[in-house]
């Protein structure tokens, strides 16, 4: 490799080359070489393809089983009943729901087709998009933002 102009490059475990959508390509152990005239690399070793959303979700389901297991010993060690962080947001939801019974919607001042884009967008509910593209005077950017 020398020959090219290649040098070798020492202290190097991973090599990670990352795609659209999530996708890894990673090398485990690699021999990497630097170009001496340029800002270039030449690496060799075996290639394997990761999906970084599966590991995502695998991360945090884990994250969610230990949080749990801790929580549950905590409360047993205690003997003190532990909260559950679903009884706040589970009345926040019911808050929601009857709120948008109260009254219909006033659609003034506010287009058709922004309303249907923020609902599909962030998969709320009428009201909602309403009132965040009334928040932020029609700027769907900011509309969709605010209620993600």
């Amino acid at each position: 490799m020398q020959g090219v102009g290649l040098k070798k490059v020492e202290g190097i475990q991973r090599v990670t080359l990352r795609r659209p959508r999530g996708h890894l390509y990673v090398v485990a152990k690699p021999e990497v070489f630097k170009s001496s005239v340029s800002d270039c690399y030449v690496i060799f070793g075996e290639v394997k393809s990761e999906d970084m959303s599966a590991f995502a979700q695998a991360q945090a389901a884990q994250l969610a089983q230990a949080q749990k297991q801790a929580g549950e010993d905590t409360a047993a060690s205690t003997n003190e009943p532990g909260f559950n962080i679903n009884d706040f947001t589970s009345s926040k939801k019911v808050d929601d729901d009857e709120e948008e019974d109260d009254a219909p919607i006033d659609e003034s001042g506010v287009d058709q087709k922004d309303i249907d884009l923020v609902m599909e967008q962030v998969s709320c509910s009428r009201r909602k998009a309403v009132k965040a593209l009334k928040d932020n005077n029609g700027d769907l950017i900011n509309a969709i933002m605010s209620v993600s």
